[in-house]
């Protein structure tokens, strides 16, 4: 697997980087842990299934397991195959509107992003940043181009200029403009680059949500 080029997130950006994540993602779960709580009996009491599920993704050219509020119903990726026609983005990537395995409590979730809130999890034991590229699914990352599977190397975000772009479109990216946000991302780093997309993050979901 091709190796990352340099970018001014390596060196001491790696370092900074994860001290800043370190003390967000604690401060995180911290704070939102009432909030954890709340949003785990909502989901035990609105169906039948795990509070979490770990779903498989590539960061850092290694597979791991991304934590996640249960939004879908328990077992939902037996039903994905016959789902596939109904895919609503080109590429290795399977977006479907109003798909029917999310739950009543799964809509709302998604609808601000809760469902995500676990992986500062990820982010604290290191296996992901507040702010990266998007990590993706093992099936989706082996039909990556060349630029595609550079790209992975890099530990992947919560959020990103990938992950703001579906936010402020509302609709998710075609697979070419995933991988060029992503790469202008890593060329560009920088840590007041990270604090403008995650409040930019915020406005998104305050304003999406507000219309």
């Amino acid at each position: 697997m091709a190796k990352m080029p340099n970018t001014p997130s390596n060196g001491w950006g790696v370092v900074v980087k994860r001290t800043v994540d370190v003390c967000g993602a604690a401060v995180g779960l911290v704070f939102l842990s009432p909030l954890f709580f709340v949003i785990a009996v909502m989901i035990k009491l609105g169906s039948r299934g795990p509070v979490f599920v770990g779903l498989d993704r590539i960061s850092e050219g290694k597979l791991f397991r991304i934590w996640k509020f249960r939004s879908m119903i328990d077992n939902a990726d037996a039903f994905k195959v016959k789902l596939r026609r109904h895919n609503n983005i080109n590429g290795p990537f399977f977006k479907m509107h109003n798909d029917p395995r999310v739950t009543r409590i799964g809509r709302v979730l998604r609808a601000w992003c809760l469902d995500e809130l676990p992986q500062l999890w990820n982010v604290l034991t290191g296996e992901m940043s507040l702010v990266g590229p998007r990590p993706n699914e093992p099936q989706a990352v082996a039909q990556y181009g060349r630029n595609g599977r550079r790209l992975i190397m890099a530990k992947g975000g919560m959020t990103g200029t990938v992950q703001l772009a579906a936010l402020l479109n509302d609709a998710p990216l075609p697979y070419e403009e995933m991988m060029r946000l992503d790469a202008q991302y890593l060329k560009h780093w920088s840590l007041f680059l990270d604090a403008k997309i995650i409040v930019q993050t915020l406005c998104a979901l305050t304003y999406r949500r507000g219309r």
